[in-house]
């Protein structure tokens, strides 16, 4: 049976907020009526992760992929679209900085193709909050996505493929659905404190993804991948069942 919807969560360094992440997801599917599946994807994690996703992979509605390289977020969340069956395809952090009870409103909204959860609120230090914005306006000026999206959005299944051609080996996700000119939709969520870890992203590694959203937007818009999904699937090491 085809899901309702597919979460996805890239996993690095969130250890300690996977069986919540699953609980929080769970719950707020079954409570909207939504059947689900979950993709938690290790991103060759220094933390061990892959031990705590197959006890919980034990779940029939969890799954667990496991990449045989430290790929980045956004390859990840592509290699967890891949794999996943769902009518919608959620992704978010396992931080649990986006809070799961909002995924069905994201879904309630049918003339977009995918629907944004608008970043709202003070949710990590002044110094990462500049940074942040810094990095959003340079993403809506090379995107035309809007201000407030990010990496916590649920889109149709329909789109995956005008999605997935347009990836490379180190994916930007902003761009690709900048240049696959998908119909998009925001609706405004309070970002939580992350209270457990801290950011893997560093203002270095935000500066690097700005560049590197700058040459990827130029580069897809005039450039299609083909076998992108074939790509994605060759980095998975292990699946569990």
């Amino acid at each position: 049976m085809v899901p309702d919807v597919s979460v996805i969560a890239p996993v690095f360094r969130t250890r300690d907020t996977l069986a919540e992440l699953v609980r929080r997801v769970g719950d707020a599917c079954d409570n909207a009526g939504l059947t689900h599946e979950i993709w938690l994807v290790d991103d060759a994690c220094p933390d061990e992760s892959w031990p705590d996703i197959e006890q919980l992979a034990q779940d029939p509605h969890v799954h667990g992929l496991r990449l045989a390289s430290n790929h980045g977020q956004h390859f990840a969340v592509l290699a967890g679209f891949a794999h996943a069956r769902g009518t919608w395809l959620v992704s978010l952090d396992a931080d649990l900085q986006d809070p799961p009870e909002v995924i069905p409103d994201l879904l309630c909204h049918p003339s977009a193709e995918l629907v944004f959860a608008g970043r709202r609120g003070v949710y990590q230090g002044r110094r990462q909050m500049l940074t942040s914005a810094a990095y959003r306006l340079v993403m809506t000026r090379v995107t035309g996505l809007p201000r407030d999206s990010g990496m916590f959005f649920a889109m149709r299944r329909t789109a995956l493929p005008s999605l997935l051609e347009r990836g490379s080996a180190r994916p930007s996700v902003m761009p690709m659905i900048g240049a696959a000119g998908l119909t998009t939709h925001t609706m405004p969520v309070e970002r939580a404190v992350r209270e457990h870890g801290a950011s893997s992203y560093s203002m270095a590694d935000r500066l690097h993804m700005g560049a590197r959203m700058v040459l990827q937007s130029l580069r897809t818009r005039v450039r299609v991948q083909p076998h992108f999904d074939a790509m994605l699937r060759a980095a998975v090491a292990e699946v569990t069942p």
